[in-house]
């Protein structure tokens, strides 16, 4: 069996091409309503070959004698972001597939283009001797799972059963473990209204706490609300819509966090929920609420027209005053802001979704 390569991975220089972020498969699913998945056997890695000059490093000692890999192994350092780079080339120009390692989604408008893009794919993949693991791949369906979420024609949503995983967790009896519970809570973050806030007890217990810290935790009244409360919130929350360029955009932003969201059918409809804690300092400056969610939601906003509101009055009259007269701080801040959008609103009331 080949060991953890540890001292090959120590010298291997990082390849920094990128992997794709788990929700960036929204991109693609504008107006779809059928979607396919398929899984690649894990012999995939197989097909990138190791260059003849490397492959001496790759060698293991066994009793029959010394062994080099041919291919690229599970356990390289550079085998996730080469897979990714080969992958992504296999499928180019295919503007329906999203890739991620060995998962590939596909979404289609209608059951004609279905048949036709599949066959694109199927061709591709045949074409570089990729062979596909039929028991855990999926074919035209209007609900699937993908990394973790229920894909549906209106939008996505947490996995019930993942959701069902939060809502049985006991609460926590360690620092490790409410570290544990706070990540898995976390990966359904974008959800998530008002997280920060929500969540903000919880994180005290985590100051100044190591990795592994098996401290037992002094559970307060107030914490232990919050802690359901986080779980209940998980619950309920609702579902997404996905991006869509064609439709007008907004950003609602207030001390708690923001919401991205489109005007679809009559009505706006969140696609995504940022929040951050703020220090004092930064509670001081009314532009912070705007620039972490303008910075959070940057590859959604470059290009597109849209409008900022927010409940700070004060920042619309410092937004259309001239930035030198602002703290130098602040404007810096203002003067990022207004490279995405200078449509900013006051809104009096608080958004409830």
């Amino acid at each position: 069996m080949w060991g953890l390569p540890r001292q090959l991975n120590a010298q291997t220089i990082p390849d920094r091409y990128p992997i794709p972020r788990l929700e960036d498969f929204h991109q693609i699913l504008k107006g779809t309503k059928i979607f396919s998945k398929i899984d690649l056997l894990f012999k995939a890695y197989f097909q990138i070959p190791i260059a003849e000059e490397h492959k001496c490093k790759t060698a293991i000692i066994t009793p029959f004698g010394l062994y080099e890999f041919d291919v690229m192994s599970f356990g390289l350092k550079n085998a996730p972001v080469t897979f990714q780079r080969f992958i992504h080339e296999v499928l180019r120009g295919l503007d329906f597939v999203f890739p991620y390692l060995d998962d590939i989604l596909i979404a289609f408008k209608s059951d004609i283009e279905h048949e036709i893009h599949l066959n694109l794919v199927l061709e591709r993949l045949n074409t570089f001797g990729l062979i596909i693991n039929i028991s855990k791949s999926v074919f035209a369906v209007e609900e699937i799972e993908f990394l973790g979420y229920l894909i549906t024609p209106q939008g996505s949503r947490p996995l019930p059963d993942r959701v069902q995983a939060i809502m049985n967790y006991k609460r926590p009896e360690n620092i490790q473990d409410l570290r544990k519970f706070l990540g898995i809570l976390n990966f359904y973050r974008r959800y998530l209204k008002d997280a920060a806030k929500k969540q903000a007890l919880l994180h005290e217990y985590l100051k100044g706490s190591k990795k592994k810290d098996e401290r037992k935790i002094q559970w307060t009244d107030e914490a232990e609300k919050q802690f359901e409360k986080c779980k209940n919130d998980l619950a309920n929350a609702i579902l997404l819509t996905f991006p869509n360029s064609e439709l007008p955009l907004s950003l609602f932003t207030d001390a708690s966090g923001a919401v991205l969201q489109q005007y679809e059918n009559s009505t706006w409809r969140p696609t995504a929920f940022y929040s951050k804690k703020l220090n004092e300092t930064q509670q001081n400056y009314g532009t912070y609420d705007i620039y972490f969610s303008v910075k959070h939601f940057k590859h959604y906003l470059k290009g597109r027209a849209f409008t900022i509101y927010t409940d700070h009055k004060p920042l619309i009259f410092a937004f259309h005053q001239k930035f030198d007269k602002a703290a130098p701080r602040q404007a810096r801040q203002l003067n990022y802001i207004s490279q995405f959008s200078t449509n900013i609103k006051y809104i009096k009331v608080k958004i409830t979704l």
